[in-house]
């Protein structure tokens, strides 16, 4: 493995975990509170990186507040991209 995969495996899944999450998803609520459609392009990332999450959580059975915490991200994401969340004029 190399030295980049090394450095975003360690800040994904190992000791920088919340560190990595906080800066994706504060990327994603700045950018679809910008563009509210941003959403509907971030949603399927975040699913899929809170697969991948369950997926290293069954291996090293660790991970599962990051897991929800993705989730309700998501969630969040959805109702942003739908106009449920803000913009209320």
């Amino acid at each position: 493995m190399s030295e980049a995969e090394q450095l975003f495996n360690e800040f994904l899944f190992g000791a920088g975990s919340w560190i990595g999450i906080i800066l994706i998803v504060g990327l994603i609520v700045l950018i679809t509170s910008k563009e509210r459609y941003a959403g509907l392009l971030f949603f399927p990332i975040i699913i899929l990186l809170s697969l991948k999450y369950l997926e290293k959580m069954n291996e090293t059975g660790n991970l599962a507040w990051q897991i929800i915490v993705l989730l309700f991200a998501s969630i969040f994401i959805l109702l942003k991209a739908s106009g449920k969340l803000g913009d209320k004029h």
